[in-house]
């Protein structure tokens, strides 16, 4: 399972990158093809995280990275599945085709979970995951404003 953890620390940074959503940087691949900056930067990250909660013990601090890893990646899901409906009904023909309503429903059903896996996590858990999701917006923000000054020269 840690495994797919570490793989996702540099996928999930990687996608938005290349999209144009987050810095280049994110997006850069080593000789290996491997989002190497971005497995050394979340790698580092979560070192500071392990550092600044060593007083839960081994035990206790891997269930909090993991809830906290979980909640964080949960939460990128409810919020997908709430964008997804929102292009449904702005758009159904293109974001829905025929079955507009069943993948409202679908998308609905997977925010519905995914709202209630969050809560059974501690409200300092959740709280964090919060924090940390909301982290990315200002990577974001500059990115959509470095976007719009590149496409405009």
């Amino acid at each position: 399972m840690l495994n797919g953890w570490v793989l996702m620390q540099g996928q999930m940074p990687l996608a938005p990158s290349r999209d144009g959503l987050f810095p280049a940087r994110f997006g850069r691949l080593n000789r290996r093809g491997t989002p190497g900056f971005t497995l050394l930067l979340s790698s580092f990250l979560c070192t500071v995280l392990v550092m600044a909660n060593f007083t839960r013990g081994l035990v206790g601090l891997f269930t909090f990275a993991l809830v906290l890893a979980t909640v964080t990646v949960l939460l990128s899901y409810v919020l997908t599945t709430l964008a997804h409906i929102v292009l449904i009904r702005r758009e159904p023909e293109r974001w829905g085709g025929q079955g507009a309503r069943l993948a409202m429903v679908v998308s609905a059903l997977a925010a519905a979970y995914s709202v209630f896996a969050v809560a059974g996590a501690q409200t300092s858990e959740i709280l964090l995951g919060v924090l940390l999701f909301a982290a990315g917006a200002p990577l974001y923000l500059w990115s959509i404003h470095r976007r719009a000054e590149l496409e405009s020269r």
